[in-house]
This record gives C-alpha cells, sequence and structure tokens, in this order.
C-alpha cells in the first residue's frame, strides 16, 4: 500500500488538482439528478483523497466544504429528504465528520510516505559515502620517490563511485610501475568490480610486476573467472626504468599512451592495442617498448576526459587533449592535469561529466 502512494506521489499535482475539483462538481451535479435510491455519496471521497494528498490538508478540507454544500442541496432540495430534520442533519454531519477524518488520514499518509523517502535518501546517501570512502582506499595512498621522474594521477567519478581506477608503485630498484583501466560503465557495480581488479593487479605485481607481458594475461584471466560474461575493462599496465627511460606496457583496449616529445613540441599515441580484459580468458598480449628523453610527458587517460561533450553535443576530442598538453609542458605533472580538467570542465559548459574522468601525467626530468 505504501509502494502506491510513494507512486502516486510522482505524479504532477496541478493537473491532478484541478481535475479533482472538476470530479466533484460532476459527481454533485449525478447526486443531485439521480434517483433517491442511488447514492453517489462513497464517490466524494475520490476527490477529496486526491486533493488532500496533492494540496494538503487546506485544501481538503475546503473539498471536504463543497462537498457538503452539494449534500445540502440534494438533501433539501433534490430529494425529498428526511420526514424528520434531526435525522436529516444527524446524516449529514456523520458525513462531514467521516470526510473530515478522512482529510486528517491521507495527510498522515503523506507525511509519513515523505517521511521513508527521506529516510531513505539519507540511507543510500550514507551508503554511497561510504562506498566512496572505501574505493579511495583503491588509489594510490602515497608516492614512492625517485630521481628523474615525477607524476601525479587523479580520478573523477561521474558518480560517488566509478569504475575507473588508476595505480603506480615501485616494482625494482630502478623501476616504478603506472597502471590505469576503466570497467565498463559507473557506479556500485562498477566500484566493486574495480576494486576487486586492482587488488588482483596489486597481488601480481609482487611476483611479476616488472613484466606487463605476464602480468596483464594473469589479470585478464582473473576478471574473466570473477565477473559475468558481459563485464569487461581497458587496461593499460606500463613499468619504467628510470636509468634507461625505457618504457614497457601491454595496453588492453585501452587509449593508447599519449606521449609529449619535448623537442618536436607534439604528441602522439604509442603502441599497439589488444583486446580488451575480460572478453576471453586465453587472450594473448603484445609488450610494447619506448625510450623516454629528458622533458617528455606521458599522459595515461580515459575516455572520460576526450569524450567530455559540451551544449552543442560536440566531443572534447583527442587533439585537444594534445594541445592543452603541449601548452602547458612547462608545468610540472600535477600543474598539467589541472589544466586538463580545467579545460574539459570550461568545454563542458558545465562541470559535470556523464563518465568519470581519470589521468595519469609522468614527466620525465
Amino acid at each position: 500500500m505504501l509502494k502506491f502512494f510513494i507512486y502516486l506521489n510522482k505524479l504532477k499535482p496541478i493537473p491532478l488538482i484541478l481535475f479533482s475539483f472538476a470530479l466533484v462538481l460532476l459527481i454533485s451535479f449525478l447526486d443531485f439528478y439521480s434517483p433517491v435510491s442511488v447514492d453517489f455519496f462513497v464517490y466524494y471521497s475520490i476527490p477529496i483523497i486526491i486533493v488532500t494528498w496533492y494540496g494538503g490538508m487546506v485544501l481538503g478540507f475546503l473539498m471536504t466544504f463543497l462537498s457538503l454544500i452539494s449534500w445540502l442541496a440534494d438533501n433539501y432540495f433534490g430529494r425529498a429528504g428526511e420526514s424528520i430534520a434531526f435525522i436529516s442533519m444527524w446524516n449529514l454531519s456523520i458525513q462531514l465528520i467521516f470526510f473530515l477524518l478522512l482529510v486528517v488520514l491521507i495527510y498522515s499518509i503523506k507525511y509519513i510516505v515523505k517521511e521513508s523517502e527521506e529516510a531513505g535518501k539519507l540511507k543510500i546517501k550514507k551508503e554511497r559515502e561510504l562506498a566512496k570512502k572505501v574505493q579511495q582506499k583503491f588509489f594510490p595512498q602515497y608516492k614512492p620517490e625517485f630521481t628523474g621522474i615525477e607524476y601525479f594521477g587523479k580520478s573523477i567519478p561521474a558518480d560517488s563511485v566509478g569504475g575507473d581506477f588508476y595505480d603506480y608503485f615501485k616494482t625494482g630498484e630502478n623501476k616504478i610501475s603506472f597502471l590505469i583501466g576503466d570497467i565498463k560503465g559507473h557506479g556500485l557495480a562498477s566500484a566493486l568490480l574495480m576494486a576487486g581488479t586492482v587488488g588482483n593487479i596489486r597481488s601480481n605485481a609482487l611476483i611479476c610486476g616488472s613484466n606487463p607481458s605476464v602480468l596483464v594475461p594473469k589479470v585478464n584471466k582473473f576478471f574473466c573467472n570473477t565477473s559475468d560474461s558481459s563485464d569487461f575493462a581497458s587496461f593499460l599496465y606500463s613499468v619504467i626504468d628510470i636509468k634507461t627511460r625505457e618504457m614497457k606496457f601491454v595496453n588492453a583496449g585501452h587509449n593508447p599512451p599519449l606521449i609529449f616529445n619535448v623537442e618536436k613540441e607534439k604528441s602522439q599515441e604509442a603502441g599497439e592495442t589488444d583486446l580488451l580484459i575480460g572478453i576471453m580468458d586465453a587472450a594473448e598480449y603484445k609488450e610494447n617498448t619506448v625510450i623516454l628523453t629528458e622533458g617528455d610527458i606521458v599522459l595515461l587517460y580515459t575516455d572520460g576526459i576526450t569524450e567530455v561533450m559540451n551544449r552543442k553535443e560536440e566531443l572534447y576530442g583527442l587533439d585537444r587533449l594534445k594541445e592543452i598538453v603541449r601548452l602547458n609542458s612547462k608545468l610540472n605533472a600535477d600543474g598539467i592535469f589541472n589544466e586538463i580538467i580545467a579545460d574539459i570542465t570550461a568545454f563542458s559548459g558545465t562541470g559535470n561529466f556523464d563518465d568519470d574522468v581519470t589521468g595519469v601525467v609522468i614527466k620525465i626530468v
């Protein structure tokens, strides 16, 4: 029963209130001209309930008194009426009291429904806040310090929680790993899948973290075995050797790394892209190698950045992303990332993103 009233709460009130006033006039007309054997008393409850629900107790009482006028007219002018005036007045009084109590009852139910909805919303809000706090624990909690490299990463979920993930950690004396991924969709379900995937990546990184071509197939097999057949994710795992400036990476269906060359002042996408994780547990992945130079900038990002849309329904696109990196190439890693976020925010015109926005900026210094 409560679900029915919650459904009523979603309907538009003004047309229903106007309809109710018209309905009570129609019922009054039919009641006035109908035979004595036909009684429309119960039908007055319909407009009274509707008006009380959407208009409040005052309008409910007003509708009741309009009905009272109709009953009086019908009782003393339309029908023969009771032979004893006292009995007629008694009946009208009982009718009036009944509908006044009905107004109070409907208003009370309305209050209970409102309290129930607010309690439900508060519960959902608290659960989402808790999920957000838990998810934040799966993002990097500290930055390994290396000479010759600086980096910065951040994820901005479209919902309170998201399906994007990124991480960085030390995998050798002179090696640091960077990863980024995008679970299909966003919201609580994607966030839970993201948490399990990140946990598996970190576990495998203890064994084979410096070998992308070994780690990614293991993560893919885990993903296939622990998710539905409809779930999949893009995933890029890279390892940079600080001494040799060699970057090895495997790209499982993700956006290719965007590498800005400081000498040419030009960005280009690097490496080949293989199958998404979660599609086939026996998928094979090829390792790519890039040699970086001093001043180079590597941007790992999710499509939440390039697919930001403005009011004209135009996509932000890769060319704008390349240009904003070029214009801010002299900034440090977090400065470049902040400029990217500022630019896509200005481009969108609202700052509200339809998809999770995640990126890692790496700069060789």
